[in-house]
């Protein structure tokens, strides 16, 4: 928390764009920005009175979340917020030219809060008038308990860009020059904990020094990206609520950027290779992280609840010569939200010729509920059941690591698991999500074609 005046302080010193991918994410809830959206500061004659005290707050808010863990230098992701005087209009979170809804926004006393409900997040602040601010807290479900990240706005006009300072020092010409441009497709090859890489892709649009776009990592995407490429600097963020991201790359004399990736306080380095000509979707297979199954016995062996608490074994629930797919979800997790209609479109294409769907959530908090939920709000026509909380995932699915969500776990008509993907690119990632879902589609197909024993 103390870090926030600081960068408050020099919040205005360096622009970072708005831009980022236009990818819409209504599956989700979320829009992009049309500039029509920004609410009147008058208050609405015909809103009930208690919405008063939120009208003062009506109008558009240059935001920052300040990112501190242990071994990790503070990082500020900057973003925008419209709030709107009343329930009438939506409030949202900008990144560049998305907008992810929130929930709801309340105000009592001058105490703020702003809830993402799908995601069990808020943020809860006060409200300075007389210099016209808010000074909170972002606040994530955790285990035994919550994160809390530091969060600060100030008024800003509309349309006005969110800035960060960039505090490190300045690169020597050669550096620069190797690097003239970010615009087009890359390789980027992200460092494993065991020494090894994988190849991702990465694409960006610049405009001057504005740049928006997407970034794909072995566990799924960094969101709808926004920020600037200058002096051979990359630096681009995003906001969802959920999570906060960041790409912070140098480019080296060799032509090649180099860097972190950050996600909440997950991090990791990369190096980048700009691709002048050719096509990347056909690598990303090596990008998506591919676990293995460790049990001798069948993924069908496991049990589960559902939303009513009843246990559920998946031995005894009608699969026996079926190819399984199972997807291991949390709500709060906002790839699992953008993975729906892909589950949904294979479910009614394939289901008539063998294919069954399960999906098993790991809560942090009443998971019944929130499964349930989950299920009502997207119309899921599959199975849904419930896990555990996150943390104690291991304790009910000993053979496979669920290391990040969603994880895809694919099961043949002989019971045995075929593939077993962990992490899946969101909406944000374009063409390369349409690129992974082809892969993982056609091994649905090839598993469909074979004969149960």
């Amino acid at each position: 928390m103390q870090h926030v005046k600081w960068f408050l302080s020099v919040f205005l010193a360096t622009t970072v764009a708005t831009g980022c991918s236009k990818k819409k994410s209504e599956e989700r809830g979320g829009k992009e920005l049309s500039g029509t959206h920004t609410p009147s500061s008058v208050e609405d004659p015909a809103a009930p009175a208690e919405t008063s005290e939120r009208t003062v707050l009506a109008g558009t808010w240059q935001s920052v979340t300040v990112l501190e863990g242990e071994g990790l230098e503070p990082q500020a992701i900057p973003f925008g917020l419209t709030i709107a005087a009343t329930d009438a209009k939506p409030s949202v979170v900008v990144s560049g030219d998305f907008e992810m809804p929130i929930s709801s926004v309340t105000v009592e006393g001058g105490k703020v809060k702003m809830e993402f409900a799908e995601f069990h997040t808020s943020i809860v602040a006060d409200f300075d008038a007389k210099n016209g601010t808010l000074h909170g807290t972002w606040i994530l479900p955790w285990v035994d308990g919550t994160l809390d990240f530091a969060f600060e706005a100030k008024r800003a006009a509309k349309d006005a860009p969110n800035v960060v300072a960039d505090s490190s020092p300045p690169l020597d010409e050669a550096r620069v020059a190797a690097v003239p441009t970010v615009n087009g497709m890359w390789e980027v090859s992200f460092s494993e904990a065991d020494g090894t890489t994988k190849l991702c892709g990465a694409r960006f649009e610049q405009e001057g020094t504005v740049v928006r776009g997407s970034v794909v990592a072995p566990t799924g995407d960094y969101g709808h990206l926004a920020g600037t490429f200058q002096d051979g600097k990359l630096r681009l963020y995003s906001f969802n609520g959920a999570f906060a991201y960041s790409i912070a790359g140098d480019a080296q004399a060799d032509g090649t950027l180099a860097g972190t990736g950050q996600i909440n306080l997950f991090q990791q380095t990369f190096t980048a290779q700009h691709v002048k000509d050719g096509n990347l979707d056909s690598d990303l297979p090596r990008c998506a992280e591919v676990t293995k199954w460790s049990g001798k016995e069948s993924p069908l062996s496991l049990k589960f609840t559902d939303v009513a608490g009843n246990t559920v074994a998946l031995a005894d629930a009608g699969l026996a010569g079926k190819v399984v797919l199972i997807d291991f979800f949390g709500t709060w997790c906002p790839n699992c939200h953008e993975l729906i209609p892909l589950l949904k479109r294979w479910h009614e294409k394939y289901q008539a010729k063998g294919l069954e769907i399960i999906g098993v959530g790991f809560e942090f908090d009443d998971g019944q509920e929130a499964v349930a939920k989950y299920r009502d709000k997207y119309k899921i026509p599959y199975r849904m059941l419930v896990g555990v909380a996150p943390q104690d995932a291991a304790s009910i699915v000993p053979q496979l690591p669920l290391a990040s969500y969603p994880t895809l776990l694919l099961v043949g008509r002989d019971g045995k698991p075929y593939e077993i993907q962990t992490g899946f690119p969101g909406l944000a990632a374009g063409d390369f999500r349409e690129a992974d879902a082809a892969r993982f589609e056609a091994k649905i197909e090839k598993l469909l074609m074979t004969v149960a024993k």
